[in-house]
Parts: C-alpha cells; structure tokens; sequence
C-alpha cells in the first residue's frame, strides 16, 4: 500500500511517499536547496494574491528591503462600552447610576505602503487561544484560513506529482503545541479545519517524534539488508552471534529538536516489531532560541541600556533609554513597522543626539527601523548560529545597519544553558515516567535542525555517552509519516 506524510514545520515542510520499502520526498519549492524542503512561509499582497515557499520570503524582501515605512492615521471602527450615568454627564432620558451604552471610535496606524505581509511560524500560534485572527490590511484573515492557504499549495504539489491524496495521508504534530494547557485541544481543532478547507478529506494527525523514531528504524533495516546482500555468507559462532543480536530488543530514543518545538519519543523494537514506552514536549525551538540570541548580543547594540538626556541642554546624560517601548516590535519582526510610529521614532532621536555613543548605537536601530529590516536580522542571526556548529567564532553581520557582533561558541553555551538546563529536564521526565534509566538507552537518535546545536550536543553527549546519532535532520519525520500511513498506524496523544 502506498501512504503519503506531510510533516508541516514551523519553519520547513516537508512531502514524503512510502511505496513497500522505497521512500521518496516530493518536490514542492524548486527554488529551495533541497526543493523538497519547503520553507513554511505565505506573502500576502495587497492585491490579496498569495505565493508560498522561497518564492514568499524572496518577494517579501524584494518589496520591502530598504523600503521607508510612512505610517498614517486610519479608523479602526467603534468600540461599543457601557457606563453608568451620574449627575455630571447622564444622557438624556437617563437617570443617575442607569447604564448608557455609548460607542467609541477607534483610530491607529497603519503602514500605508506596506506591500504585502510575510508569514512565518504560523504553527506556533495553531495552540495560543489569543491569537485567533491576523489583520491583512482591510481584511482580518483568521489563523485557520492562512495555513489553510499554505496546505493548499501542499495539495496542488502533491496532485501535480501524479500522487493521489484520497487515500488518506498522515500528518505530523508536536507532542505538546506552544501555548497554555489546552494549547493541544486547539492547535488540533484548527488544524483539522485548516485541512480539511484545503481539500485533505482523510488523514490522520501521528506524533512527529514517533515518526521520526519510525523513519531512523526503516533506514537502518534497510541498511542491514543490503549489507547483508553485499556480505559472503556468514558461518559459526559469528553467524549466530549476530543472529542472536537482532532478536534482542533496543531501546530508542528519538530527540526531536525543530524550529517551534522539541519532542522526545522513547521507543522499544524487536525484529521489525516496536512498541512506543512513551512520550514527552516541550514548547521550545529554534525560533525561541534566536530570540534569546538577538536580546543577549544584539540589543545592547541597538541602544538597550543607553544612558540619555532627557533635555538637550543638560550637560549630561540624566536618564536611559527606554528600550523596552522597542524589543518586543524587534522580536516580533512582523509587526517591526509599529516602531515608526511618531513618538517612538521622537524618541529615538532624541536619544541619537545624546553623544557619540548613542549616536552610534540607536542610529543602528533608526536604520533599522527606518529601513525595515527586522527580518534581515533574525535571519543574520539564525545563519549565525547555524555557523558555530562548524567553527569556533563567527559574527552576526547586518551591514545595512552598520552591525557586526562578535559570537562564539562560548558565547552561545552561556545563551543556552537555562534552555539546556530545560531540555535534560524534559529528557528526565521522560525516564523517569517510562521507568527506564539513561544507561538501559541503546541509541540516541537526533532531528531537527535545533538538535545541531553544540551545547545541545553536549549534554546529550554527558546523559547518553557514545549514545549519540545524527539523521536526516530535515526529512526524517516525513519518511517516517509516509510509512505509518502505508501501514495504517494510529497513534493518539492526550
């Protein structure tokens, strides 16, 4: 039977075909390397037409880098409030301590020659009640409706391929989506929802570490048979050494480690048999720890922490810069343009001509601003730390901001280590309610991008000692999805 995985990332998505033993990944982003891997992204023009993929960042950055954002004044509408009447302002027809309905205009800013919005990590806010709709210019565009608008591109890719979808395929998610405790509950509602609009009639949601751990099982069978094609046959003690060896069980556990989150999946297997011990999430991911990166390093060179004068004619810097009106528009790149807004920007300029070194460190953060160039940022940081998984020191580098900071690997140790401290928590968690102890572990296999990471590494080096294996960092889920789906597997999570 053939069966079809969609792992849908917070920052890759990924189309996988099992067909008997031959697992093959779809093409769904020609202009990625590889064009199997898909970054998760969806650029809506102001026309309301839409492109997803490499195509969605490269026409985001085209339109708007450099761009100066101009905001203006529109009105948002009227927000109806009730009030209790009194003697100095009842209305009439009312008496004191009445409730009078009244409705309030409402207006804001808007960035009047914005071209488009760019989504990115839309499946981390699938689980945050909160975040139940996105305004799109005029329109609001609920959450729901613009993955829908990314799974139905997914669908397009895979029917162009010759695949057909109404079968059934399998589709990945996190053990614990980011959020509050009923994060699960709604992330799952929406996704439902946003599948079945994009015209998935039959598919089954399947624990994305449990996948994996499936994916890492099917290639090393498949490596075993063909050693064992290539080998002379065996013969004596040898032999049946190795015979006895594959019919005793090995535990496995699969570490998970993405853009949004981390899961862990502790599996037991026995001559192609295997049993899933248990499983365990965390709402951390690569996203978060580029967040840390940016507010430890980058921060302080954009002006966090610089002393100002709040008058101009004061010999001396008398108070600080509030930063903290910034830092959360920095790390929410998409909503960065909020940063033009006329009283932030009079504030930051004032802060420039405070000295020499405000001058230089919030000229940093007007150019920014002023440039939109939020979202070159996170990248610059993202391809900055992927850099120190291959050597000592690098820098995070914006030229157009005139930004260059040294990082390290010790740098990046120090960052990490409450999230490390974290992650050996959530793997002791795993243990301990599975009953297994560390050393009983056979193999440690890590996926994800995030699982790259060195300090990451490390601890799991010191938990798991000669333990540790490194598979197919971007595709392994999809595999793994693909055969569950051809096999027919279930698997629920609470």
């Amino acid at each position: 039977m053939i069966g079809i995985g969609l792992d849908f990332g917070t920052t890759n998505t990924t189309v996988a075909v099992a067909n008997g033993g031959q697992i093959t990944y779809l093409t769904l982003d020609p202009l990625a390397n590889p064009a199997t891997v898909m970054p998760t992204a969806l650029y809506i023009r102001r026309t309301m037409d839409h492109t997803v993929g490499s195509i969605a960042i490269a026409s985001y950055l085209g339109d708007n880098a450099g761009r100066v954002v101009r905001l203006r004044k529109i009105d948002i509408g009227a927000i109806a409030m009730t009030v209790n009447a009194s003697d100095g302002g009842s209305a009439p027809g009312h008496s004191e301590g009445d409730a009078v309905e009244v409705a309030v205009r409402v207006r804001g800013d808007d960035d009047a020659e914005l071209p488009g919005r760019l989504f990115r990590g839309l499946k981390s806010y699938l689980g945050i009640r909160t975040h139940e709709r996105f305004k799109v210019f005029h329109r609001q565009f609920r959450t729901v409706a613009l993955v829908t608008l990314i799974l139905s591109e997914i669908r397009r890719s895979v029917e162009a391929s010759g695949r057909t979808i109404d079968g059934g395929l399998h589709i990945g998610r996190p053990v614990r989506f980011v959020g509050d405790d009923d994060a699960n509950h709604i992330a799952m509602a929406r996704m439902e929802e946003a599948c079945r609009n994009a015209g998935f009639s039959d598919f089954t949601f399947y624990p994305e570490p449990v996948a994996a751990s499936l994916s890492y099982l099917h290639s090393r069978s498949m490596a075993e048979r063909d050693a064992d094609r290539a080998a002379p046959p065996r013969r004596g003690l040898l032999a049946a050494a190795n015979e006895a060896r594959r019919g005793e069980p090995q535990l496995l556990l699969t570490f998970d480690f993405g853009g949004g989150t981390l899961d862990l999946c502790l599996l037991e297997s026995r001559d192609g048999q295997f049993r899933v011990r248990g499983t365990e999430g965390l709402p951390l991911g690569g996203n978060h720890i580029d967040q840390l990166i940016i507010k430890r390093l980058v921060f302080p060179e954009l002006g966090e922490g610089a002393p100002i004068k709040s008058a101009q004619h004061l010999g001396r810097a008398d108070t600080v810069f509030p930063f903290y009106r910034y830092a959360d528009y920095l790390l929410n790149w998409q909503m960065a343009y909020m940063m033009n807004q006329p009283d932030l920007m009079d504030t930051l300029f004032a802060g420039i001509r405070s000295g020499p070194d405000q001058q230089r460190k919030l000229g940093r953060l007007w150019r920014l601003v002023r440039g939109n160039y939020a979202y070159a940022l996170l990248n610059a940081t993202e391809r900055a730390k992927a850099r120190l998984s291959e050597r000592e020191q690098t820098a995070i580098a914006l030229p157009e901001i005139d930004l260059e900071v040294p990082f390290d690997r010790a740098r990046l140790e120090q960052i990490l280590e409450p999230a490390v401290e974290e992650i050996g928590n959530a793997v002791a968690t795993l243990l301990s309610k599975t009953g297994v102890a560390a050393d009983q572990v056979d193999r440690v296999v890590c996926t994800g991008g995030s699982s790259q990471l060195l300090p990451v590494q490390a601890r799991l080096e010191e938990l798991f000692p000669g333990r540790i294996e490194r598979f197919d960092f971007y595709r392994s889920i999809a595999g793994g999805l693909a055969l569950a789906s051809a096999r027919g597997y279930r698997h629920d999570l609470p």
